[in-house]
């Protein structure tokens, strides 16, 4: 059992026993791994504490790993300055759970992707200095680019007789779908220009829930192993004008 020096983001933690804590990390050098912190909610001033396991927290770890092993062990670990969340917001907290648990209920590889750690790192980044409009439309750019990451790209190929979004073509149509899973004609024009812009768009809750639900469908459709976000109701209920 080798032991290794990487970076991980916290995505869901469950209490073991009295004292423990199992917590999931997308890391940087083994992909999705579950680490096991035995005492991290005891009393006791030394060891790995659980407060260093926040949803949505970037921690540098050093971790005893075996390929194949269902939970590894923790030796070590630190928040360095450039990862810490620092006075978050009750909203951007609830953005951060709606991510984290999109990237655990998509991803289950357990292995390097150098390019999605990169993704996930600039994406948290970003979402720590995010406010206002562009802290509402986060959720929906967050998973139209993770779709993008892990090889589910919507076709942006909206036209006048292309006007309506089909998340079984994962492309626009010339006709409604009479099913959960097409967009009508304003969020599929909404859908389009969030494909298109990079500049904030003006929304509403009720238009944002509808196309973030809609995304989700996308994606339940591709990934057949993805069950429920049960994160959404709460981030729509936060999110809610």
């Amino acid at each position: 059992m080798a032991i290794h020096n990487t970076t991980g983001l916290v995505l869901r933690n469950i209490k073991y026993g009295e004292t423990s804590l199992i917590s999931t990390l997308y890391t940087k050098l083994f992909g999705l791994q579950a680490y096991l912190i035995q005492g991290a909610r005891s009393g006791k001033k030394s060891g790995i504490k659980a407060n260093y396991f926040q949803i949505g927290q970037f921690i540098d770890i050093t971790a005893y790993h075996k390929s194949g092993k269902n939970l590894q062990r923790l030796k070590e670990v630190n928040i360095s300055p450039s990862h810490a969340n620092i006075n978050q917001s009750i909203v951007q907290k609830s953005v951060a759970q709606y991510c984290t648990e999109l990237v655990l209920r998509c991803v289950k590889e357990e292995e390097e992707n150098e390019g999605l750690f990169n993704f996930l790192e600039k994406a948290f980044t970003q979402l720590d200095h995010c406010s206002g409009t562009a802290l509402a439309n986060f959720p929906i750019r967050f998973t139209l680019s993770f779709a993008q990451q892990i090889g589910f790209e919507l076709d942006n190929n909206y036209q006048e007789d292309l006007a309506y979004f089909s998340s079984k073509e994962g492309a626009f149509v010339s006709h409604p779908e009479t099913d959960i899973y097409c967009a009508d004609k304003d969020n599929s024009l909404l859908l389009h220009l969030f494909l298109k812009e990079k500049e904030e768009i003006k929304t509403n809750s009720t238009a944002r829930k509808d196309l973030l639900e809609i995304l989700i469908a996308f994606l339940r459709l591709h990934l057949e192993q993805m069950q429920e976000i049960k994160s959404l109701a709460i981030l729509h209920d936060i999110l809610s004008d």
